[in-house]
């Protein structure tokens, strides 16, 4: 698919991962109350379900990684690059409606490059580092 769309493919995919990320999320701040722990628990269990992969989040410092294992977005892709921008879109829509700021995501290893998962790198501002400390 990022063959024959070329370079356009990476802003098509994170637009959309965008739009279900801030409708999806919307719904999930407000069934969690902006407990973002509990926010990423419910969409693991239903990535999960899915079939979209496991998430996994890990938060240390001002970083937080989301480790995302049999991923379906670049099951199967050999590419020398990352390629889940859907998912990267997904968290900053998400995680920017919690902080209710813009967040940053990059994906930093990704299984279509030949990873063992998909990980991706959040910058996470103060405002959310508070919930992150809170929820642990």
């Amino acid at each position: 698919m990022f063959q024959s769309i070329g370079s356009g493919a990476a802003s098509i995919f994170f637009g959309l991962g965008q739009f279900y990320g801030s409708e999806a999320g919307m719904s999930f701040i407000g069934r969690f109350q902006q407990k973002p722990f509990d926010v990423f628990k419910f969409a693991s269990d239903l990535g999960l379900g899915t079939g979209w992969g496991k998430m996994t989040p890990q938060f240390t410092g001002d970083t937080l990684d989301v480790k995302i294992e049999n991923c379906c977005f670049c099951e199967g892709i050999q590419m020398n690059q990352p390629v889940c921008f859907e998912s990267a879109g997904i968290m900053t829509a998400t995680l920017s409606g919690i902080a209710r700021e813009e967040i940053t995501v990059k994906e930093s290893d990704c299984m279509a490059k030949g990873d063992s998962f998909c990980n991706f790198k959040v910058n996470v501002p103060e405002g959310l580092r508070h919930h992150l400390r809170s929820s642990e």
